[in-house]
């Protein structure tokens, strides 16, 4: 069984386990993942399966989309609401205003330190697991980019507020509220976290887990559909299938470099076409069907 499946992952769930849970269900045994979601972070995860999982480097893991939940006047040590308070503060004077002023700094590039709690490694070891021993390291900062961050409201009375974000990869959400925090003058801590795109899908693409099933796979050949085709016929198929790379002939002059879709009768795979000197050589990438 090969395809995507864009999964709507739900609470108290870790990425892993909502990869076996649909192998499971699906009956397939090679699955993974792209874009890991913390247990109680829900939303979009896409998982692939069967030969699909080759299709990990095309799904561009580029720009996510969130909406985040938080809460000012407190500070865990996972800076979400999971975790342990250890500070408080007044918040009576955090108003509506001072927070879309406040977001407007974020937007751009920035420069972000990852939490303790978070997969990061450091020499072969999971940061989580050295905060689980109640050890913090130093965490180098590292460049993110915010393209959009909104207000999406604010409760004047329990100081809590809902963020819309657009960002690239590798930003966390819960270090990015902890920051805003930290500029208003007022601790903040995350309480919900949903994820409404990633890897250019989107949340009304994913199924829950309860639905999962075979239909809501997308194939690989819808996923693929970006590049341009390519028929392959005869000897020349027989060599691409065997893994071998041939030489285009004067039919394929207007193929371009790159990636192209493979057909034979029917969709056959990935290629990919190089150019050598002065021809044009085609071989494949990976073959869905023989």
């Amino acid at each position: 069984m090969d395809g995507i499946l864009i999964l709507d992952k739900e609470k108290n769930m870790s990425s892993f386990q909502a990869v076996s849970r649909v192998r499971y269900a699906l009956g397939e045994k090679k699955a993974g993942h792209t874009g890991t979601l913390d247990p109680n972070a829900t939303g979009v995860l896409p998982i692939l399966l069967g030969k699909a999982t080759r299709l990990a480097p095309f799904v561009v893991d580029s720009e996510k989309e969130y909406i985040a939940d938080f809460k000012f006047g407190i500070r865990t040590d996972t800076l979400d609401i999971w975790g342990e308070v250890k500070d408080t503060c007044d918040n009576s004077f955090v108003t509506k205003e001072l927070v879309i002023e406040t977001l407007k700094k974020f937007e751009g590039k920035i420069n972000q330190i990852p939490p303790m709690y978070s997969a990061i490694s450091k020499d072969g070891v999971r940061l989580y697991q050295l905060a689980r021993k109640g050890q913090e390291i130093e965490r180098p900062s590292r460049e993110v980019e915010i393209f959009e961050l909104s207000l999406i409201f604010f409760d004047e009375k329990e100081k809590t507020a809902r963020i819309k974000v657009l960002c690239g990869k590798g930003t966390y959400i819960r270090s990015l509220i902890d920051d805003i925090g930290e500029k208003i003058g007022c601790f903040a801590t995350m309480t919900d976290l949903r994820r409404t795109k990633n890897c250019g899908f989107s949340i009304e693409n994913a199924v829950e887990l309860k639905d999962v099933s075979e239909e809501k796979l997308i194939s690989p050949e819808k996923f693929l559909e970006k590049y341009p085709r390519v028929d392959i016929f005869g000897f020349g198929a027989k060599l691409i299938k065997s893994g071998q790379e041939v030489k285009l002939t004067k039919y394929f002059k207007d193929c371009d470099e790159g990636f192209v879709r493979l057909y034979e009768n029917g969709f056959l795979g990935l290629g990919v076409i190089r150019r050598e000197n002065e021809e044009k050589l085609l071989k494949a990438y990976l073959i869905f069907e023989v």
